[in-house]
């Protein structure tokens, strides 16, 4: 009897585990059905659709963006190849008890940790696992076309630890100034990556953190509840966004006068509401698949003076069930006069920009997915909107 492939195969652990490896061998299965089983293993993280979208992205973005993988790292395959496990069938010519297909399984994880160790031993470079919650490092020079650093302030009742980047070496400042505004997930590697993407274009760009000491939600229930908590306070989340904008303006390489906003998800939702709110200091707003909450500004204001585009994804149940709350939005802001365009994505779903939406959405069960498509248009219609507001932010920018 063959052993199957994901089997480790050291000598050291043969000896250990013969009785197991003897115990959890398919050999209940008829010999038909183990050939086909085994024929058939896993697809490997590394080759799944997802990730492979990523890479064609960043072949197609070019060294220009310098995408970093940041928490979307493929799994090595040495790793993943000891981890994949068969799934046992039940024939109507192999009936197996509960009980035993519980052992089987239970055995069969055993086996497959201690293969994946004895595959790490003999791989004396192996690098150690990165753990996506690993805290963010400060880096005062994260890559070619852009510096960084972290940085403390007080924005209304909170201490926000946001991280700002900065163009290097490609323009002489001062740069037009972005805030970006993360999804309901708070201040993570995502939104620092949008920064530095920015600041490759020419941009001093500003990672908020709206929730304050750095703060990130891991789950659902805790991004509902710090999100909810944030737009319960339109008078403190105000504050929170204006001391980002006022920090961001007072920076020596920031030109005060050119200052716009983009959010994503409910950052959008953020976003808008500032322009809603006429709040000075505010040029312009782009919004990528928000959710469209916008309320009245309170004072009232006549005229908003923030010129806002916003990407719709048309496939976003959160918004797209409830009919009527993209005309009800129009119609909000058309009340107090906005330069509004709204642009369609057909086929596209909440979190559409984000790489690692679809992973997110499968772990927790949650109706978003990466578009690479997509994602790439929203960028080039970011580039063109800025460039109408303000001009080329840097050599780059004045190519076709």
């Amino acid at each position: 009897m063959g052993l199957p492939p994901w089997a480790p195969t050291s000598r050291r652990t043969l000896k250990t585990l013969g009785p197991a490896l003897l115990f959890i061998a398919p050999t209940a299965l008829p010999e038909t059905d183990q050939k086909e089983h085994w024929r058939r293993p896993r697809q490997a993280l590394s080759q799944r659709p997802t990730l492979a979208s990523i890479s064609r992205r960043n072949a197609e973005y070019g060294e220009e963006f310098h995408l970093r993988p940041l928490t979307i790292r493929p799994v090595r395959k040495t790793g993943f190849e000891a981890l994949r496990r068969p799934k046992l069938r039940v024939t109507s010519d192999c009936m197996t008890p509960d009980f035993l297909l519980k052992a089987l399984t239970t055995a069969t994880a055993i086996v497959a940790l201690v293969g994946q160790g004895a595959a790490r031993e003999d791989d004396p470079v192996a690098p150690p696992a990165k753990s996506e919650d690993a805290p963010l490092k400060p880096a005062l020079d994260v890559g070619p076309g852009y510096t960084s650093e972290e940085v403390t302030f007080t924005a209304g009742a909170i201490a926000a630890k946001a991280y700002l980047a900065l163009p290097a070496n490609k323009t002489a400042g001062p740069y037009p100034g972005i805030l970006v505004c993360p999804e309901w997930w708070g201040h993570n590697d995502y939104v620092r990556m949008r920064a530095e993407m920015l600041a490759q274009l020419g941009y001093a760009a500003l990672a908020m953190d709206v929730y304050g000491n750095g703060q990130k939600a891991h789950d659902p229930k805790t991004a509902v509840k710090l999100d909810g908590a944030l737009k319960a306070n339109q008078r403190e989340m105000n504050a929170r966004v204006l001391a980002h904008l006022k920090f961001l303006r007072e920076r020596p390489e920031v030109d005060g006068a050119k200052i716009a906003a983009v959010g994503y998800g409910s950052g959008g939702d953020v976003c808008l509401q500032m322009a809603r709110n006429g709040m000075r200091g505010l040029g312009a707003v782009i919004a990528f698949h928000p959710l469209f909450n916008v309320v009245p500004s309170q004072p009232p204001i006549r005229k908003a003076t923030a010129k806002v585009m916003v990407c719709n994804a048309l496939e976003d149940p959160y918004v797209h069930l409830r009919k009527g709350k993209v005309e009800a939005f129009r119609n909000e802001m058309a009340s107090v006069q906005t330069d509004l365009v709204i642009v369609p994505f057909p086929d596209a779903m909440q979190s559409f920009t984000v790489p690692n939406a679809d992973i997110v959405g499968e772990k927790f069960r949650i109706p978003q997915a990466y578009s690479p498509e997509a994602d790439k248009r929203a960028w080039g219609l970011l580039r063109g909107f800025l460039k109408d507001l303000w001009g080329p932010a840097s050599p780059s920018d004045e190519e076709p």
